[in-house]
């Protein structure tokens, strides 16, 4: 059967196939704060294009899908297996990576508060008395990490990793990564600059004329 489908697909096929790929990358979402709604409207009208994909290869495709599905149901279920097989590890892997960009993204306004009520960078924890300010602080920050992940109330976002698994890896490679190759390269930069100004401005002595 595979080698008929392969030999049988037209230049129709193509293009539905082109067209659902950009619909399904489109609909795909925005990776941050996401609430259960929105996920599961993307996550409905991602399968009702699917089906109409299916429909539209079947009749112009050149791919027998129906009588693929009713004469074939083993191999079917057999790919589908796979598919899935692929999708799970995926959907952890890209689960692991949401937990830490949270964290990434708390140790960054972590860092600015502390840096605005002059405390050590390296703090951990802090003060009672200033619990409240960084509450207040963060809430206004970002809502990124304000509450602990939980897979339980994200299980939407899991399960859409793992359905669309081939387009959040497309979308991943050349989003995300290029993203985080970008930010790789500023940081080791600015790392590099802050080195020279910190060396400059000991050599010229200003902040021991400052220090009480």
């Amino acid at each position: 059967m595979p080698e008929i489908v392969i030999e049988s697909v037209n230049i129709w096929f193509w293009v539905c196939l082109v067209l659902e790929f950009i619909v399904l990358l489109t609909i795909r979402g925005g990776p941050h704060d996401e609430d259960s709604e929105s996920t599961a409207a993307e996550m409905g009208f991602s399968v009702l294009t699917f089906l109409v994909f299916l429909a539209l290869i079947n009749w112009y495709g050149g791919v027998p899908v129906w009588s693929f599905i009713t004469k074939q149901p083993l191999v079917l279920l057999i790919y589908l297996g796979i598919y899935v097989a692929i999708g799970i590890p995926w959907g952890i892997f890209r689960w692991v990576l949401d937990i830490k960009r949270r964290v990434r993204a708390y140790q960054v306004v972590f860092l600015k508060f502390l840096n605005n009520k002059n405390l050590p960078s390296n703090t951990k924890v802090l003060p009672d008395d200033l619990k409240e300010a960084w509450a207040q602080y963060s809430r206004h920050e970002s809502r990124v990490f304000q509450n602990k992940p939980s897979a339980s109330n994200e299980k939407l976002r899991i399960i859409r990793w793992i359905y669309i698994w081939p387009v959040d890896l497309v979308s991943f490679l050349c989003g995300d990564v290029f993203v985080e190759f970008f930010h790789l390269i500023y940081r080791c930069i600015a790392n590099c600059l802050q080195k020279l100004a910190d060396r400059i401005w000991q050599n010229a002595g200003i902040e021991e004329n400052f220090k009480q």
